[in-house]
């Protein structure tokens, strides 16, 4: 993590972090979104277990963090399926509030194999079997996001999603 990025996920003053993210204020449409946006190439290992890169857009303040994630996954050899993503302008599953993806700052992670759960109920992706699907998040997968200052949805508990990583430092922004 650099010291700017890092100086910025201790702070504990969300306005700051705000502005930091949105010097020109905080986004209310995808018009205004597209100044903080930036489209990265990441390196994979795809569903052959071949080395290949995958594009995903995020904030650009936070592509380089999200590229060394990926190249830590490349690493350990976790598989990336095509159903990963970062940047949607759209709203939470399950919710009327704007979602965190509007903003740049979280990767769903092979979508299929990593669920969301709410209430105990599976509103997307299907059965969580790490160590049996090869595309469920490990705990290995989970602690390479969380050093690079991420959280991960499993560790909720009132909506667990399991395919979810999002920036520690960016939580505040819808909510």
């Amino acid at each position: 993590i650099t010291k700017t990025l890092l100086e910025f996920i201790i702070t504990n003053r969300p306005k700051e972090r705000l502005n930091w993210l949105f010097p020109n204020g905080v986004p209310t449409n995808p018009a205004q979104m597209q100044q903080y946006l930036t489209v990265i190439s990441v390196p994979v290992i795809d569903r052959n277990g071949k080395e290949s890169t995958m594009t995903l857009t995020v904030h650009k303040k936070l592509a380089n963090e999200i590229t060394e994630v990926f190249k830590e996954l490349k690493e350990i050899g976790f598989p990336v399926n095509s159903d990963t993503g970062g940047y949607s302008w759209r709203q939470m599953a399950a919710s009327s509030s704007l979602s965190h993806h509007s903003y740049g700052c979280v990767i769903d992670l092979n979508a299929n194999s990593n669920p969301m759960i709410v209430g105990g109920k599976v509103i997307s992706g299907k059965k969580y079997a790490p160590g049996v699907d090869p595309y469920s998040v490990t705990k290995q997968v989970v602690e390479i996001w969380k050093k690079h200052g991420f959280y991960w949805g499993g560790d909720w508990t009132s909506r667990r999603i399991f395919l979810y990583c999002q920036r520690k430092a960016e939580s505040d922004i819808c909510g």
